[in-house]
């Protein structure tokens, strides 16, 4: 009978919180930070403006 071991592994970047925005007082790597939030949170919906074209067609993207 084997025995397997449960591997618990934990995350090499920690935990992020969520960063506190000063709004107008920000600074360019609080906004790329601020958006790659909103990246990675937020959803986007792409709606396709032309049906016959799949790949190369006109899109229209909603976040």
């Amino acid at each position: 009978m084997v025995v397997r071991k449960k591997v618990v592994r934990k995350n090499k970047g920690g935990t992020r919180t969520r960063p506190r925005f000063r709004g107008w007082l920000s600074t360019d790597a609080e906004e790329i930070e601020r958006r790659r939030l909103r990246g990675r949170e937020e959803g986007i919906r792409v709606e396709a403006r032309e049906a016959n074209q799949a790949f190369f067609g006109t899109f229209l993207a909603h976040s």
